[in-house]
């Protein structure tokens, strides 16, 4: 009865959100064919290489060869020709990326493991699209088996990797690595708790004056109970703050199945904005698995949240947001098979879409990202998940109702140039009508809103001072009802 009556209430708030919103289109999909291979998609990045997006991807030799490797595959943008792809194997090892992200010069930093005869340890690679190719690896040796699952940079370009390690003794437990611009390693840090603990989502340096590393936990203290938390560490030194440990979802117990339902499914994923966060996974009532996505101050409160139930399992494995949207893609079972779906709700937690793909056979997805045309790209699989014979799958998706952030032509009455271009302090000179005041807004490369300022008509310059690491930023200028954009580069 309840599960009836929640599909029906999901069906009827996806019927009126589609009457006000207008769904994406697909400008393109890639399901490269290599029969003797098992590939799936695991991050897809827009790169700082023009026109391009990058896909990291997992791939796995059929028998009798079983091993791994990884590899990045960069695809055109605008119609999705592959232009190049690369394969890191070290020495045999089975290699494996889980996540990416973009780090300084617009390298695309992996994170994973690899087999070092013994058993799995921490691996992150560096890659720069051709003619570079694979530049760098630092493996974590250990005599404990390691997995990391998430790697992002702060502005001053240090690199945080974050997995999981387990022993008999002790079970699942986090670990977190920091290394600075140059790869050498600074600190190490283990959370130990009672029970097994798996780390999956991380974000670091949004609320920048602090200086924070915020991660997102699965924390489980039997086979039947599950938790969310939310840890904060130090970014200077690896320290738990025990005073900002968040906990979220109420906890599942298949015994007795609690009403307000329970944080499920593994891969949570986190996302940090400026005064707020996002975290979503996967919600199990005991009868199946829905989605589930939160929005949450700093202080632990929920803003709010929601789930989706399609009538059988549904499982959420990835967050992003940009535009005003937050969005969360994930798997969702049909009765048959497997689809891909996104879900985008807005910033107070209304849904305005809700799409599914499904061709022939499994379709699921790993993550997705936003480019600043506010097209995005999700990544997954397509194929056979029993037979074990999967392919890489990735889609752009245009959005009819979403204006980009890239450069703009200047209407006649509002203009916005930038000055010294390469620098790590660009000058912005702009004009406004006289008594007109405006906002600047500066934009990351994937349409994540950094930072607002108000303009005055009697002035002429502003000089952009920031932190921000070195990239590509857009900066948008508001008054009434025009508006211009520009880009601009950052350098270091």
């Amino acid at each position: 009865m309840k599960k009836t009556l929640l599909l029906s209430i999901a069906i009827l708030l996806v019927f009126a959100a589609s009457a006000f919103a207008a769904p994406p289109q697909i400008e393109w999909e890639k399901k490269p064919e290599e029969p003797a291979i098992i590939t799936r998609g695991t991050d897809v990045l827009v790169s700082l290489t023009p026109g391009t997006v990058s896909n990291v991807v997992i791939r796995k030799h059929k028998d009798p060869d079983s091993a791994y490797s990884t590899a990045i595959h960069n695809y055109s943008i605008t119609n999705g020709l592959f232009l190049s792809g690369d394969i890191k194997s070290i020495a045999g090892r089975n290699t494996t990326a889980k996540g990416a992200c973009i780090g300084q010069n617009g390298d695309i930093i992996t994170t994973g493991s690899c087999d070092n005869g013994t058993n799995l340890v921490f691996w992150t690679a560096g890659y720069r699209p051709d003619p570079h190719g694979w530049l760098w690896d630092i493996i974590d040796e250990s005599e404990q088996t390691e997995q990391a699952h998430k790697v992002v940079t702060d502005e001053y370009g240090s690199i945080y990797v974050i997995g999981y390690t387990w022993t008999v003794e002790t079970g699942a437990d986090i670990i977190v690595h920091k290394y600075d611009s140059d790869r050498n390693h600074v600190w190490k840090t283990t959370i130990v708790e009672e029970g097994d603990d798996y780390a999956y989502g991380m974000d670091a340096f949004k609320v920048v004056s602090t200086k924070r590393l915020y991660l997102a936990l699965e924390r489980r203290k039997a086979a039947d109970d599950c938790h969310t938390f939310i840890y904060d560490l130090s970014s200077e030194t690896g320290t738990l703050d025990p005073a900002r440990t968040f906990k979220f979802g109420a906890r599942i117990n298949f015994l007795e199945v609690h009403p307000t339902g329970a944080r499920f499914g593994k891969k949570s994923s986190y996302l940090a904005a400026d005064d707020c966060f996002y975290i979503s996974g996967t919600l199990d009532y005991g009868e199946d698995k829905d989605f589930w996505v939160a929005c949450c101050d700093y202080e632990g409160n929920y803003l709010w949240e929601r789930t989706f139930d399609g009538g059988h399992n549904d499982w959420a494995n990835a967050i992003a947001s940009g535009f005003g949207y937050v969005y969360v893609a994930g798997t969702s079972n049909n009765g048959t098979d497997n689809d891909c779906r996104v879900i985008r709700y807005d910033e107070a937690g209304n849904e305005s879409w809700n799409i599914t793909y499904g061709a022939e056979g499994d379709q699921g997805l790993s993550t997705i990202c936003l480019d600043p045309a506010g097209n995005f790209y999700v990544t997954g699989y397509t194929g056979d998940v029993e037979a074990d014979s999967l392919q890489e799958l990735v889609i752009k998706y245009s959005q009819p109702d979403v204006t980009g952030i890239e450069e703009q032509p200047s209407p006649s009455s509002v203009t916005l140039e930038v000055s010294y271009n390469l620098t790590d302090k660009p000058i912005i000179y702009y004009f406004l009508p006289t008594g007109q005041s405006s906002i600047l807004t500066f934009y990351s490369a994937d349409g994540r809103k950094l930072e607002s300022y108000t303009l005055d008509a009697a002035q002429s310059a502003f000089r952009w001072i920031t932190d921000r690491p070195a990239g590509v930023y857009f900066a948008r200028l508001v008054a009434g009802n025009l508006s211009t954009g520009i880009k601009i580069i950052l350098t270091k």
